[in-house]
């Protein structure tokens, strides 16, 4: 297959993946301060967006640089794109963020914040607490995935050596969970199943690197990945009841959050085949959406506790249902983060490009 093709399905991927993480986000504020999470119910799996993540990126760092794979000379510009895809946009929303918090206590009072872990928190580091900006922690296991392929760029063996431990390690962990459960703890950073999901985006990218499935095999899966991620998604609800019901067997959820992250897996493999033998015509909202999903997973938070306070003022909140409030709140925050991304992430990319990389 030829690799340097931008494919519609990936760009796609990420904005209905980010999408996800602001629903599950804003049924719990439309919760917060409305009392009620209306139609968001249905999207309390919506968290479910980050094992999608986890398996686009170990698909698309594949796809891009895996002609880079014993090369030395490419190690510097790999972490080099990694560190400005990552980091600006990052920065230019989580510093402001910290500093109204600990200006204005109450903001984040619920993070319990000091100086030390704002600087943390700024630089990446994993540490114990609520973050300043909370789906930061994908962040953290970016950043390992990262620096293990790179490591595969500057010494294949042991490179990939290292992943493949790595994977297994993350394997055992959820078969006998010798790490506590807890997806924020620093070690779970390394150890955590949710990093399985990479090493599925790996492998999916190199099975569609040598072998291209035939136009209906790749439909087929692409269908079963989708119905089996979307009722997965919306079958979260119904999993929460009955773990309140006392069902044990159920609250263990073993076949739910196993099949969240195989079931990426078969959605990339399907879709990014399929691309070979048909061009998918999709809404240029959906490519602006994709396009902006980073802003939109970094923003929807601070933004949506600022917008929701706005909704929730009694002279507004008394003419919105709380159905409106969250279809509005959510509307406002992808529209908002395209908006950030035209106007501050492109031309900051750009910028960082020019001046790290050609030189």
């Amino acid at each position: 297959m030829n690799t340097t093709n931008k494919l519609v399905s990936l760009e796609v991927g990420r904005g209905v993946a980010a999408l996800l993480v602001c629903l599950f986000h804003y049924a719990g504020l439309n919760q917060h301060y409305f009392g009620s999470s209306s139609f968001g119910s249905w999207f309390i799996g919506g968290d479910a967006g980050v094992e999608y993540f986890f398996v686009l990126s170990g698909f698309i760092i594949y796809w891009v640089h895996s002609l880079d794979v014993g090369q030395q000379e490419k190690v510097r510009p790999f972490f080099l794109k990694r560190f400005i895809r990552l980091y600006p946009i990052y920065w230019f929303i989580v510093i402001p963020v910290a500093c109204a918090m600990l200006v204005v206590p109450t903001l984040g009072q619920d993070k319990n914040l000091s100086l030390w872990k704002v600087i943390l928190d700024v630089l990446l580091i994993p540490r114990e607490g609520e973050l300043v900006i909370p789906p930061a922690w994908t962040l953290h296991r970016e950043l390992v995935f990262y620096v293990l392929f790179g490591t595969a760029i500057w010494k294949p063996t042991f490179g990939f050596s290292l992943l493949l431990a790595w994977q297994f390690s993350c394997l055992a962990n959820a078969l006998v969970a010798f790490t506590p459960s807890n997806h924020t703890l620093p070690i779970n950073v390394v150890f955590g199943r949710e990093n399985l999901g990479f090493g599925l985006g790996l492998f999916a990218a190199w099975l569609c690197s040598r072998f291209i499935l035939s136009k209906i095999f790749a439909r087929a899966i692409s269908a079963i990945g989708i119905l089996l991620f979307s009722g997965l998604i919306f079958s979260q609800g119904y999993l929460e009841s009955m773990t309140r019901s006392g069902w044990g067997a159920v609250s263990d959820r073993v076949v739910w959050e196993y099949g969240l992250i195989f079931s990426p897996f078969l959605i990339v493999l399907g879709l990014v085949n399929l691309e070979q033998h048909v061009k998918l015509n999709v809404p240029n909202w959906l490519i602006s959406m994709g396009s902006a999903s980073y802003v939109l997973y970094l923003l929807h938070l601070p933004a949506g506790s600022l917008i929701y306070k706005l909704l929730s003022v009694p002279s507004v909140s008394v003419l919105l249902s709380p159905g409106v409030c969250y279809t509005l709140a959510t509307l406002i925050v992808v529209v908002l983060s395209v908006y950030v991304h035209k106007v501050i992430e492109k031309p900051l990319l750009k910028w960082s490009r020019l001046k790290l990389l050609s030189r």
